[in-house]
């Protein structure tokens, strides 16, 4: 009778472990999946934060390109004499 009830407390013992095993893999999947979204987040962050400098950058070369070629063409040129 006592090997009986030991083994069935072995039983019930080894399914509590596999439950709480089970648990915590399923919040470390779920901590691990926020983690993953969180750098895909990030990077998309630093994607577009080096988009909008890297447009201000061509932005502003555009505007100095303008603002060389404008004023070549006002400058008054004399011919050669």
């Amino acid at each position: 009778m006592k090997d009986i009830s030991c083994e069935d407390d072995k039983g019930r013992i080894m399914e509590e472990v596999m439950k709480t095993y089970m648990k915590q893999q399923e919040k470390l999947n779920t901590i691990l999946r926020r983690k993953q979204q969180l750098q895909m987040v990030q990077c998309q962050s630093e994607c577009i934060s080096l988009l909008s400098s890297e447009n201000w950058l061509v932005l502003e070369s555009i505007a100095q390109i303008t603002f060389i070629y404008k004023h070549q063409n006002t400058q008054i040129i004399h011919p050669p004499a």
